[in-house]
């Protein structure tokens, strides 16, 4: 530990068992790494990955790439831009895009805008474990709250801002060409911002204001405000939406730091992240609690499943989360939603990719998933 400078056996055991740099890390993802060094790894084609082509060819038809680290953002920004690298876009900030464009002869490379193909270039989530504070764990998990806050946000603004124009607002449903898209009214209906709309739901689950300062008050008095943390670089887009959640009477608080860390460790109710919907192409994990955002909402489900029963929440009941689960479910899971769409990935999962039965769970899981608004997207063709 010493020798590393870590301060704690935990950072010291997160570090050697850092997914990104162990060798040969068995899993059924497309890529893997195949070599590993302080500031330098190898990523190979992976043997176990699932993916072929029509033709019978196994994907991914890459066979390796290098990946270098640089001492900070600074250095990597600057090596992109004297031409030493290649088909690379880490540490880039779209809002530098004019930057990279104007510097391109002088650096001898080209630069190109790529829309990403995810449901959504940002999101938000709500996490549906979290229960330390048991009012504001309430609100969370009752979907009207989260309908209206979805309803609150002005994504024309975050694509104007931060994503330089680019990009069409959006509730992070995948791509409408995707197999798994839910359709047009599920897709928009929480794409939009409607701050009347967002008022009158808040209102009909009995949350006003009741001391005039502006912010609404839980039934038993006292203001309701969500604490949160984001990384430096997402902070223009926290600060639209904590403006726009003040516009409907919620307060946002916000600390810098890493956005991420909070929402997994069920030690905070809203945050960055979360999983918004999924496409033809997601399915590599076991659930929607699972999936690389999944932990951001239902953290202590995930950890269930992962663990095969012997951490987390299991489907046994829990008075002290409200509302009450249905039997059967997880005491996070309100609306019994969470379970069905577990079940639903099950069956997506255990029929093959293109197949009429996946394709109809998975436009279902979407359908159910994106219904409940347990995550906001914001803006969706954007790159970075």
């Amino acid at each position: 530990m010493d020798k590393g400078n870590f301060s704690s056996w935990v950072k010291l055991h997160k570090k050697m068992h850092d997914a990104r740099r162990i060798v040969d890390f068995p899993w059924t993802g497309p890529m893997t790494v195949c070599a590993a060094e302080e500031r330098r790894r190898e990523i190979c084609a992976n043997a176990y990955f699932f993916g072929f082509d029509p033709a019978g060819n196994q994907l991914p038809y890459t066979e390796k790439w290098v990946d270098y680290f640089a001492e900070s953002r600074e250095v990597a920004v600057f090596k992109h831009m004297q031409g030493e690298t290649d088909f690379q876009s880490a540490g880039l900030d779209i809002q530098e895009f004019p930057l990279y464009k104007s510097n391109m002869e002088k650096g001898d490379y080209s630069v190109y805008m790529w829309p990403s193909p995810h449901g959504t270039n940002f999101s938000m989530g709500f996490n549906q474990s979290y229960n330390e504070n048991q009012a504001l764990g309430k609100l969370v998990r009752t979907p009207a709250f989260r309908q209206a806050l979805a309803l609150s946000v002005d994504r024309s603004a975050i694509r104007d801002t931060f994503f330089i124009g680019v990009g069409r607002p959006t509730a992070g449903a995948p791509n409408p060409t995707d197999p798994f898209y839910p359709g047009d009214e599920i897709a928009n209906r929480y794409a939009v911002t409607d701050v009347a709309k967002a008022n009158a739901l808040l209102d009909g689950i009995g949350i006003t204001d009741t001391d005039g300062d502006g912010i609404r008050n839980y039934v038993g008095g006292g203001n309701i405000v969500l604490d949160s943390v984001m990384d430096k670089r997402r902070i223009p887009i926290w600060e639209i939406v904590t403006s726009d959640f003040k516009n409907v009477g919620i307060q946002l608080n916000t600390k810098e730091g890493a956005c991420h860390e909070k929402m997994r460790m069920n030690q905070q109710a809203f945050g960055c992240g979360g999983l918004n919907s999924i496409n033809a192409t997601s399915m590599q994990h076991d659930g929607p609690c699972m999936s690389s955002t999944g932990p951001h909402i239902c953290p202590e489900i995930g950890k269930y499943i992962g663990t095969s029963g012997q951490q987390g929440h299991g489907p046994t009941p829990d008075s002290s989360y409200l509302p009450t689960a249905p039997a059967g479910g997880f005491p996070e899971d309100a609306t019994g939603t969470i379970k069905a769409v577990q079940a639903l990935w099950v069956t997506a999962k255990t029929n093959p990719p293109g197949s009429d039965a996946r394709n109809a769970a998975g436009k279902k899981i979407n359908e159910l998933w994106m219904a409940q608004a347990f995550a906001i997207g914001t803006v969706q063709g954007a790159s970075g």
